[in-house]
């Protein structure tokens, strides 16, 4: 996507009314915008930088925020993944 076709999406993302309900993004969401309006963030893949994972849930974690932070980290038992968010999760 372009820089403008990422603005619109995080624009229309942040509208409460007719926005839309769910923002789907690569790495790249996770640099330069601020979604404090939302408190649900699903990691399908956890980055081994844990400097990464501060940088996602920084996106939500912002001034501004009025709820509670939820993060989902759906993964398959025996695997890397499950490791590294156990890994998380106890550090």
């Amino acid at each position: 996507m372009s820089i403008l076709e990422r603005d619109k999406a995080a624009a229309y993302f942040a509208q409460e009314e007719a926005g839309a309900q769910v923002l789907i993004c690569s790495e790249i969401g996770s640099e330069g915008r601020n979604f404090q309006f939302a408190n649900q963030l699903v990691m399908f893949d956890l980055p081994m930088n844990p400097d990464l994972l501060e940088q996602r849930i920084g996106r939500l974690d912002r001034i501004g925020q009025k709820r509670d932070i939820e993060i989902h980290v759906p993964f398959m038992q025996g695997t890397s993944q499950a490791l590294l968010a156990r890994w998380y999760n106890e550090g």
